[in-house]
């Protein structure tokens, strides 16, 4: 079942704006869409593991689910829904 909300689309480390104050605001909203939340956590955590290494994947789950309120129960780290997303994000 899907979890529909308003996404970025394409959300990743490309996509945040930094400065010194840390992240800003984020760009390139040209896919962003109503689409269920996993497509934005998806992809987020493949471009952790990309960029930073596997490693940094938990430590960015934990700061995601904390900042959105969300629960590993909704948007669980290793679930059918996460992994489909996940395999698109690849496909992109």
């Amino acid at each position: 079942h899907e979890d529909l909300v308003f996404v970025h689309g394409r959300f990743g480390l490309q996509a945040v704006i930094v400065d010194e104050r840390g992240p800003v605001g984020l760009r390139d909203w040209s896919a962003a869409g109503v689409a269920d939340r996993h497509v934005d956590f998806a992809g987020a955590i493949g471009s952790v593991a990309a960029h930073l290494g596997p490693e940094m994947v938990a430590v960015f789950e934990d700061a995601y689910l904390d900042a959105t309120g969300g629960g590993r129960a909704e948007v669980g780290p290793h679930g059918p829904t996460l992994d489909f997303y996940a395999i698109l994000d690849e496909c992109a």
